[in-house]
């Protein structure tokens, strides 16, 4: 095993300071678990025995490992099999060689831990190895073990049960357990695949549980087993119908709370064949005669799941497996299944139609990542200290910045969502200025950040946010040369969470005014984004264009990194425009003007872009879900005829500041020389529809639509229709967020990705239908 292959995704705290690692790795294309128990002490039963002194005291190096002296490794493996109630041969044989080597010490320790009356008669009983004896008295040194420790410290208790208590609430808080659900029409291979998770997941988990429906706390013995004509019966009455919704809703409820809950508590992978949601794909099969709309209205109150996996299988082979539903049936189940993809939260569509093994290891994958990704999400729960060292090694890495006093001093402001951002401490109108690298999008947010704001004007939010000191004077001395300036303030964003995290430096001096930013491409990924911006800036300097743009100040090698230094925006920058506005028609109109070109879309530039990113799509399922995507589109429009032109390829409100009524555009790393025509519009839809707005897809189209004309102007001259069309742009820009971008490595952003580019019937889910 590689230990960069392995990640992190579960960890069990069994006792308040003890620790249950759970690493995976791939191997043979299986996932495999190494698991690593780690403790601060050792506490067991109500009581702390031994703390991390008591234990290290003594150690001894034994091959390549420490071990624990010959008195602790003693007393520990007493109190452990006490504790236990049962003494193992090979424990019991240990524990009479350490009572040898010891002699009179062990006798000591017998007597500090049972007192002396029932000391001196264990320790006879282990040296004359008369283990019956011993075993026969189990309950008795039990008691005298607890009461001898609480005599000696009463408060031991105390120092166990109150954090213990908070364990136990995390532990029912944030379950270690896996709730999956699996759904399909018969004959997809949801039995199959249920089994292989079962199997191959079990080392993640302490156990697993599987069911088929519904929890069954109402169920009667005998309910449920296979069907073999799901559709041989009449649907129940009106009345009967609503009662049987009734009778669901309790016991997924009561289930949930009084089997599915404490089982994911105890780190079960709980695993479901069906659920409720399949009562609105096929209603017949579960003779649900009444109001569909009902029944959609009752699904909120429906416990959900972690994660969905929806397996898909052409009709075709579908009524090859089974011949119980006929094909017309099967074709509308297939399309309804693909609809509660897009609709559920964490779904997953599956290729059935692929071997056995392949989508089973596609399936572990999304759980491995969703597991990894859920602990790093809790680790701070465990660990508060964790993010700030993370953080500081990334700034260490990204800046040159290492954490020492005396340094800089700044004020840090995380973020939910990993976002961090560093606000010089040393002056009070360069911090207020240094919070204009974070723009929020959501009311929340930004009345978040306008208390923040106040707070660093009254100088009350000093004191409130917590203090971090980085030695930066070498950038400083670096970027006072270029902007020819002493006596500089820095603040720090350090980045989106992701393959292509990098900071961006806001250059200030004291008063706060704004000197520059600085772009630092620090590893491979962020080095060839950094370089793109600034070759591209370089480039539209030399254009006359209808908007603004940065300066670049310098692009260069600097101590390993490649920096790229521009100016800072006009005086009088406003925030641009939320919504779509003619400064943004204005813009792309502009980015048309400096060189239209026309390719079929299979030999473009851009096509061949997005099929040599492919491979650095990690994760097989997502790379795969682009590639029969690719494929999807490809056969379809692949010799279709489309104009391309530059494009800023990350067009968005937050991306610009309006200056004397015209656009001014930053963040250029991602800008493509040849990128279709309307690129830049549907990220800008999409990326406000998504991230702030949360808007439905057929608004997201209808915005689309409503302003492709005055982005595209000569669109009738290509042989394709405005319906055609609007899908394949929008498909082309979702592709170019997915594999340029690298988004579609984000577990979150691929479940986005699937809802809009789901194959349905030779097409893309996308289309205007919807």
């Amino acid at each position: 095993m590689n230990r960069s292959d392995a990640r992190l995704v579960n960890l069990l705290q069994h006792e308040s300071t003890c620790y249950y690692f759970v690493l995976a790795f791939w191997k043979d294309g299986k996932p495999k678990f190494l698991p690593v128990d780690a403790a601060t002490d050792y506490r067991r039963n109500g009581r702390v025995w031994f703390s991390a002194e008591e234990l290290l005291k003594g150690r001894r190096r034994w091959k390549d490992f420490w071990v624990a002296s010959l008195e602790v490794e003693f007393r520990y493996l007493l109190v452990k099999k006490l504790l236990k109630g049962a003494v193992p041969e090979y424990s019991a044989r240990r524990i009479q060689e350490l009572a040898e080597e010891l002699d009179g010490k062990a006798l000591e320790f017998c007597d500090e831990l049972l007192g002396e009356a029932l000391g001196e008669q264990v320790f006879r009983w282990i040296r004359d190895g008369n283990w019956g004896a011993f075993e026969k008295h189990l309950s008795r040194l039990q008691k005298a073990l607890k009461r001898e420790r609480l005599r000696k410290d009463p408060l031991n208790p105390l120092r166990y049960w109150l954090p213990e208590g908070r364990r136990i609430f995390r532990r029912w808080r944030y379950p270690t357990g896996l709730f999956v659900v699996v759904l399909g029409p018969d004959g997809s291979g949801k039995s199959t695949l249920l089994e292989r998770l079962e199997r191959d997941l079990a080392g993640a988990f302490r156990r697993t549980a599987r069911f088929h429906l519904m929890p069954g706390i109402l169920r009667k013995k005998g309910d449920g087993g296979p069907v073999t004509d799901p559709h041989g019966k009449a649907p129940r009455s009106w009345l009967a119908s609503v009662l049987k919704l009734v009778y669901y809703l309790l016991d997924y409820n009561l289930g949930y709370w009084l089997k599915v809950r404490p089982a994911l508590v105890r780190s079960t992978l709980v695993l479901f064949d069906r659920y409720y949601d399949d009562l609105l794909v096929d209603p017949k099969r579960y003779r649900y005669g009444g109001p569909m709309e009902l029944a959609r209205r009752l699904r909120r109150f429906i416990p959900r799941p972690d994660l969905w996996f929806i397996l898909d299988v052409p009709e075709e082979e579908l009524l090859r497996r089974k011949q119980e539903v006929p094909l017309d049936e099967l074709r509308r189940q297939r399309e309804a299944y693909r609809n509660l993809a897009g609709e559920l939260p964490n779904a997953v569509l599956l290729d059935g139609s692929l071997p056995p093994e392949e989508v089973a290891r596609q399936a572990e994958e999304v759980i491995l990542e969703y597991l990894h990704e859920r602990y790093l999400s809790r680790r701070s729960l465990w660990f508060p200290g964790a993010s700030l060292e993370e953080e500081q090694g990334y700034l260490q890495k990204a800046l040159g910045a290492i954490a020492s006093n005396p340094g800089q001093a700044f004020l840090r402001l995380a973020l939910p969502d990993g976002r961090g951002f560093l606000l010089p401490a040393n002056a009070r109108r360069a911090a207020v200025r240094g919070l204009s690298l974070y723009a929020p999008q959501k009311p929340k947010a930004k009345a978040l950040r306008k208390a923040l704001e106040t707070g660093l004007r009254l100088g009350v939010a000093r004191h409130m946010l917590p203090k971090v000191q980085l030695g930066t004077r070498e950038l400083e001395g670096f970027l006072a040369e270029i902007l020819g300036e002493r006596d500089l303030s820095l603040a720090v964003s350090l980045g989106t969470p992701g393959p292509h995290r990098k900071p961006v430096v806001q250059v200030m001096n004291f008063s706060g005014e704004v000197l520059g930013y600085v772009k630092i491409g620090w590893n491979e990924a962020t080095r060839r984004l950094v370089e793109n911006e600034a070759r591209t800036l370089q480039r539209l300097q030399g254009e006359n264009l209808s908007f603004l743009i940065p300066e670049v100040l310098f692009s260069g090698e600097w101590q390993g990194r490649y920096l790229c230094v521009q100016s800072a925006p006009p005086a009088g920058a406003a925030p641009a425009p939320s919504e779509w506005h003619p400064l943004y028609e204005e813009a792309l109109q502009g980015l048309a003007s400096l060189g239209v070109r026309r390719y079929r879309l299979k030999e473009s530039p851009f096509w061949k872009e997005l099929t040599g990113c492919i491979s650095g799509i990690e994760a097989g399922y997502r790379r795969h879900m682009v590639e029969q995507a690719m494929d999807e589109i490809l056969n379809r429009w692949g010799n279709v005829e489309l104009h391309f032109h530059p494009a800023h390829g990350d067009f968005a409100p937050w991306n610009a500041l309006r200056v004397n009524g015209r656009l001014y555009l930053y963040d250029w790393e991602y800008a493509l020389e040849s990128a279709p025509a309307g690129y830049d519009l549907f990220h800008f839809v999409v990326q406000r529809a998504w991230l702030v707005d949360g808007k439905a897809m057929r608004e997201i189209l209808r915005l689309s639509e409503r302003n492709l004309p005055r982005v595209l102007t000569d669109r009738n001259s290509l042989e394709i229709d405005d319906d055609e069309l609007i899908t394949l742009l929008f498909s082309l820009s979702l592709l170019g967020k997915a594999v340029l971008k690298r988004e579609i490595n984000d577990l979150k952003s691929a479940y986005r990705l699937i809802k809009f580019m789901n194959p349905c019937e030779g097409e893309l889910m996308i289309c205007r239908k919807i």
